[in-house]
C-alpha cells in the first residue's frame, strides 16, 4: 500500500491559483501536477473557506452561486444592450438615406 503524499502550504497555495487563473479545470491541472484531483478539490474548497472567513459549508457552495447570480444578470444586459444596438443601427440606416420624394420643394 502506498504512503500518502505531503504537500506543503505553499504548494497547495500555488496548486489552487493555477486552477483559478488558468481556466482549466481540477482535473487537468491535477494531472499536469501529478497530484489527485481530490485532493486538489478539497485544497480548493479549503481555500473558499478560509476567504469566507471559515465559516463551513458557506465557501464554495456560495460563491458559485453568486457568480452563477451575477452571470446571469450580466448575460440579460448583454442581451438587451445588443438588441438596442440593432436598433439603433437600423434606425440611423433609416435616417441617413434622405431620398429626394420625402422633401418638400
Amino acid at each position: 500500500m502506498k504512503k500518502p503524499r505531503k504537500y506543503d502550504d505553499q504548494f497547495k497555495q500555488d496548486a489552487v491559483a493555477l486552477v483559478m487563473s488558468s481556466g482549466k479545470s481540477v482535473n487537468e491541472v491535477s494531472r499536469e501536477l501529478g497530484i489527485p484531483n481530490t485532493c486538489l478539490s478539497r485544497w480548493k474548497h479549503d481555500h473558499f473557506n478560509k476567504l469566507d472567513g471559515g465559516v463551513e459549508g458557506s465557501g464554495s457552495e456560495r460563491l458559485p452561486s453568486e457568480i452563477e447570480k451575477e452571470n446571469r444578470q450580466l448575460r440579460r444586459e448583454l442581451a438587451e444592450m445588443k438588441q438596442q444596438r440593432e436598433i439603433l443601427k437600423k434606425a440611423v440606416g433609416i435616417f441617413s438615406h434622405t431620398p429626394d420624394k420625402y422633401m418638400d420643394s
